[in-house]
């Protein structure tokens, strides 16, 4: 799924907390240089917006204790302003890496991060590419992505494309309900204590070691790859939700799902070019190296989305609304099979 070694990957938290957690650890702002904003996606989720800027807000506060920082406000909107660096979209949301291109020449030198996502939940297109992570070390920037919508969904190389950490959630593809375990990836590449510094627990400490000196401090006895970024024991139900599905993957092979999940995606493309043509507009890009296994698109009808999705759940069909008038559709391809598709396309014609 990702591409990482095993000594790379943890499981623990919630997206959110990995996202903290990461982000606290590998933004690390130089004043000296200039080299000292975040660069993130116009439409980013809610979540990792708050938490960039919660961790900007600690830093400056940290730095401004020793004298430095000062010419950065208080004030939060303008902090984000000078601390921030945004990537826009176009009008429908989608992002191109020719705008990257061009934010990266006005700010390349002054971004110390990006933290982007790689399947932006908005309008499904699929961002993460090895050419955006090219593009980011050309200037040197630490790249972090939030793969909440790629990882169980399509596969990626994380080691290979030099990422230096990335977070997923287990509630989407993984198929935990919300608060399932998420977890995150650190490339090797990056050393404890000398490249990032983390938050550690006694879970970050060797197993076989950490009893029999229980009451001391021992800096040798810290993992020095992920395993040494973990803080305490990770709840055992919500665990075993995300062994039971991850051992599916292995039984049945996480290219093998991946095929299915596009075989479906593209069955329902089709299906809604030839049944809803002119009353309805895709937003998400249709080339299948541009998206994953969630299609966007926009009613160009009368009737509300809402009204639509009321329908749809009469008939056991969970979509999700987004303004103007957006629906997103997932058929996930260990629940969905190929019939499912053509009822939902069929619910939807008759609905419009």
């Amino acid at each position: 799924m990702t591409g990482a070694d095993e000594s790379e990957i943890v499981m623990a938290n919630s997206l959110t907390v990995n996202n903290a957690l990461l982000l606290e650890a590998f933004y690390l702002p130089n004043f000296k240089t200039g080299r000292k904003k975040i660069l993130i996606m116009e439409h980013s989720f809610a979540s990792d917006q708050a938490v960039v800027m919660s961790v900007i807000k600690q830093k400056v506060a940290l730095l401004k204790q020793n004298g430095l920082a000062r010419d950065i406000s208080d004030n939060i909107e303008r902090m984000r302003e000078q601390m921030v660096v945004i990537l826009p979209s176009d009008k429908d949301g989608l992002y191109s890496i020719s705008t990257l291109r061009q934010i990266l020449k006005t700010h390349g030198s002054t971004i110390a991060l990006a933290h982007l996502e790689g399947i932006p939940f908005t309008t499904g297109q699929k961002f993460y590419s090895n050419d955006v992570n090219d593009l980011l070390r050309e200037y040197n920037i630490r790249i972090g992505w939030d793969l909440a919508h790629v990882v169980g969904n399509r596969s990626v190389s994380l080691h290979e494309d030099g990422v230096d950490y990335a977070t997923w959630c287990g509630y989407k593809y993984l198929g935990a309900s919300a608060g399932g375990v998420g977890g995150y990836f650190i490339n090797n590449k990056n050393q404890i204590n000398k490249d990032f510094f983390p938050l550690q627990g006694w879970k970050a400490m060797r197993s076989d070691m950490v009893f029999s000196k229980i009451h001391s401090f021992d800096s040798s006895l810290f993992y020095d790859d992920a395993r040494g970024t973990r803080l305490g024991n990770p709840p055992p139900v919500e665990m075993g939700d995300a062994q039971a599905v991850l051992e599916l993957f292995d039984e049945i092979g996480v290219k093998n799902v991946e095929n299915r999940s596009k075989a479906l995606t593209n069955h329902l493309i089709k299906l809604l070019q030839d049944r809803l043509r002119g009353k309805i507009r895709f937003i998400t890009p249709l080339l299948e190296d541009q998206h994953g296994a969630m299609i966007v698109f926009q009613l160009k009808t009368d009737k509300s989305a809402e009204d639509i999705e009321k329908l749809l759940q009469k008939h056991n069909f969970s979509v999700d609304v987004r303004p103007p008038a957006n629906i997103r559709i997932m058929p996930h391809p260990l629940y969905v099979d190929f019939q499912d598709v053509e009822k939902f396309v069929d619910t939807m014609a008759l609905a419009l």
